[in-house]
């Protein structure tokens, strides 16, 4: 029961969120769980202020006035009648589509979603995965709701292939209570995936909006507005564009400044890397190799040569640790994908490179 304190703090502070928001259903949802787990007065008073809230609320329902009432039937009649329309210009979709989406929008955990068992492998689920994505992709499925399953399975994939958060979610993530119309709420609030279903999609299929094998999906107007535009251009008379040329004018004028700034401003005395203006080669009592010019020791005193590589390190400090930070995001993409694929030796040789950026600064820190 003590191990279970955790995990129902977290619940409660959820419930509290959700009260504050007004969305009472989740709200008592997290309560009782957090009750269960580990059980407190905190969370029965919450689940008490939540019942009084929700009769109150009945009273209110059963006091709506008959122009309310009106207001409603207006607009439930606008809807269906939007929903009639959207289903009359919209049949670009199979009926087998459509059930996929439907399919989708009924599972109560992410093992439905992808329809394989709790004791399935990462080669059952990348299967499954695969399978999935090509049916639901946007771009190929335009059935309502294709989107939202979509996001749905990537994020059911995310999460189950990754050993602790499918650990996790085996323990505490299915809800047997779960509404099905709020699954896709409940899904993204509780477990997500650490990577988009886009880029995770371009993981799987190598880039691009959608994989095209031996057939290619397009929209039916495509060919017609490309005969439209290419008829336009060929009536159109020539005539000479002069914003292609305008659009160099930028860079001409970072040209010619790149070129007179040393006439009209006082040049470093330093450069970290050798040019035609520095090309004497020093080196600080730290180590950090630095470039100056012909006149550098006759033209500055020794307490200013001091001040200078004071510069020169605090400079040089300031790009070790972009470098490092820059190192340090390439390990976790690199450590990210060889979970992704499943391989745990190589995931174990990406965290254990090293990083010369990071050791040198530390070293210079130190």
């Amino acid at each position: 029961m003590e191990g279970n304190k955790d995990e129902a703090m977290r619940c409660l502070s959820l419930a509290n969120k959700y009260f504050t928001e007004g969305n009472l259903e989740k709200a008592v949802k997290f309560a009782t769980k957090s009750n269960r787990l580990y059980p407190s007065s905190k969370a029965t008073g919450l689940i008490r202020e939540i019942s009084e809230r929700q009769k109150c609320g009945d009273n209110e329902n059963k006091s709506e006035t008959p122009e309310s009432n009106v207001r409603n039937r207006r607009t439930t009649h606008s809807r269906s009648e939007e929903d009639t329309t959207t289903t009359s210009q919209s049949k670009s979709y199979s009926q087998e589509q459509l059930n996929a989406v439907k399919r989708i929008k009924t599972c109560k955990n992410y093992y439905e979603i992808l329809g394989v068992d709790k004791d399935a492998n990462k080669a059952d689920l990348k299967k499954a995965y695969r399978k999935l994505a090509l049916q639901l992709h946007p771009d190929k499925n335009l059935a309502p709701g294709a989107s939202e399953a979509f996001k749905a399975v990537s994020n059911a994939f995310g999460v189950l292939n990754d050993e602790q958060k499918r650990q996790r979610y085996d323990q505490f993530g299915e809800e047997k209570d779960v509404p099905s119309q709020h699954y896709h709420d409940y899904y993204s609030n509780e477990f997500e995936s650490d990577i988009s279903p886009e880029d995770l999609f371009n993981m799987f299929f190598g880039g691009g909006t959608f994989p095209t094998g031996s057939r290619v999906y397009v929209h039916r107007n495509y060919r017609h507005r490309n005969r439209q535009r290419y008829h336009q251009e060929v009536n159109e008379p020539t005539t000479f564009n002069w914003l292609p040329a305008l659009q160099f004018v930028p860079i001409l004028i970072i040209f010619f400044m790149g070129l007179i700034s040393p006439l009209l401003v006082d040049p470093s005395p330093y450069s970290l890397s050798r040019s035609m203006y520095y090309p004497h080669s020093r080196t600080t009592s730290d180590g950090i190799k630095y470039f100056v010019g012909n006149n550098f020791v006759t033209k500055y005193s020794s307490d200013r040569i001091q001040e200078i590589e004071s510069d020169v390190k605090r400079e040089y400090l300031g790009l070790l640790q972009e470098r490092c930070w820059r190192d340090k995001r390439q390990q976790e993409l690199l450590i990210h994908q060889a979970r992704l694929w499943g391989d745990e030796k190589k995931a174990e040789g990406y965290r254990t490179m090293t990083l010369r950026s990071c050791n040198e600064l530390q070293q210079l820190v130190s």
